[in-house]
């Protein structure tokens, strides 16, 4: 049970990480023209923000319940069942993970109940958009009620030494982690009716959504680990969905490439700015080429992580489960999450700064307009 849990917390890592880089844009079947007047609208601006801010709780939620589920399982719990500590001891430091979650619910549920239920925006887009966003924090209301009660169960079968109700709430647990990533993905798509195409977000959401799917059966494949009897048929058709996933990323990343690519050709330097201005921009511009190759890659990289994970659990499984510390299969296993997570948070990195330059290189050319 407990070299169980020690698993999972290697998802852990994972899904937070993925999940702080799938922010959904704020404001996909418009023109650039009507996505200014949309910006220009202070109640339609108004009502995006609400929903944006509402996300980011959304994630501080999310992270807050999956360290406090970890902290549990794979140290209070441990130390109990291991007799480090107390009943006691356990049930006070249980509880105190219990009340952070609850807190971090409390505040996502009291932010949700703030936000009208129709929007007042006189853009048909934004309406529709608000609407698909009321259903999907029901949702995501629903998840992280479950989770809570989740790490309730898991607690009281601790104290019941019921090992195998314990189990099982281990694998739930991971079930409704997965489910988030598809949440997620879903989440992107409703924010894509509101960007021009093409747009950075339209080139890099595409992206982001293949990740968060093959994370999610990711993480259904973790939970298969977890069962005391393995469904190898579930686990090689999981594994094919992760590779299905991730079919024509290259070639959203070239799509990508040549986005980049082209606001600097469709940019008339010569014609339109002076020659302090032209080098400013043209620094920008070539500097925005950079990040984007430099993201490019680290999204490839990112891709041949995750089928690696993916082909590696399905090739060992047998001696992951085992969890011997002295197997090699477990350290190379390890330096695959440790892995994906240096290539999580450089694409987080470069991500943010791609989209720094091209504001950068607007507000530039609209003060010059």
């Amino acid at each position: 049970m407990i070299k169980k849990n020690q698993l999972i917390s290697l998802i852990s890592v994972f899904t937070i990480l993925i999940f702080n880089i799938s922010i959904p844009s704020k404001v996909n079947a418009i023109s650039l023209d009507e996505k200014i007047e949309i910006l220009k609208d202070y109640q339609s601006t108004n009502e995006l923000q609400k929903f944006t801010n509402l996300y980011f709780l959304t994630q501080t939620a999310y992270q807050i319940t999956m360290s406090s589920f970890y902290k549990i399982s794979d140290d209070i719990a441990f130390k109990y069942f291991n007799n480090e500590i107390s009943l006691n001891d356990f049930k006070k430091l249980s509880n105190i993970e219990i009340s952070k979650v609850s807190r971090a619910n409390q505040n996502f549920l009291r932010s949700k109940a703030l936000i009208p239920n129709s929007s007042k925006s006189k853009f048909k887009v934004v309406k529709n958009f608000y609407s698909d966003s009321q259903n999907f924090y029901k949702g995501v209301e629903i998840h992280f009620a479950e989770q809570l009660e989740n790490i309730k169960k898991l607690v009281s079968y601790a104290i019941a030494d019921d090992v195998i109700k314990y189990d099982l709430v281990l694998v739930d647990f991971i079930l409704n982690g997965a489910n988030i990533h598809d949440f997620t993905a879903d989440y992107i798509i409703l924010s894509d009716q509101l960007e021009p195409n093409p747009s950075l977000a339209t080139k890099l959401n595409p992206l982001t959504i293949k990740v968060s799917r093959a994370i999610a059966n990711l993480s259904r494949i973790s939970a298969i680990l977890t069962s005391e009897n393995i469904d190898i048929k579930k686990l090689q058709s999981l594994h094919i969905s992760v590779k299905n996933n991730l079919n024509g990323f290259d070639y959203l990343i070239d799509e990508l490439m040549d986005y980049l690519i082209s606001i600097k050709r469709e940019i008339d330097l010569e014609k339109k700015y002076n020659s302090q201005e032209n080098k400013k921009l043209n620094d920008l511009l070539d500097e925005i080429i950079l990040v984007g190759k430099d993201l490019g890659y680290s999204y490839k990289e990112l891709k041949i992580n995750i089928l690696e994970i993916s082909n590696y659990t399905l090739n060992n499984y047998s001696e992951i489960i085992a969890f011997d510390i002295n197997n090699n299969k477990t350290d190379e296993y390890n330096n695959l999450f440790i892995r994906n997570e240096e290539l999580t948070l450089k694409n987080q990195e470069l991500g943010g700064k791609l989209y720094a330059l091209v504001n950068e290189v607007i507000l530039i050319i609209q003060s010059y307009n």
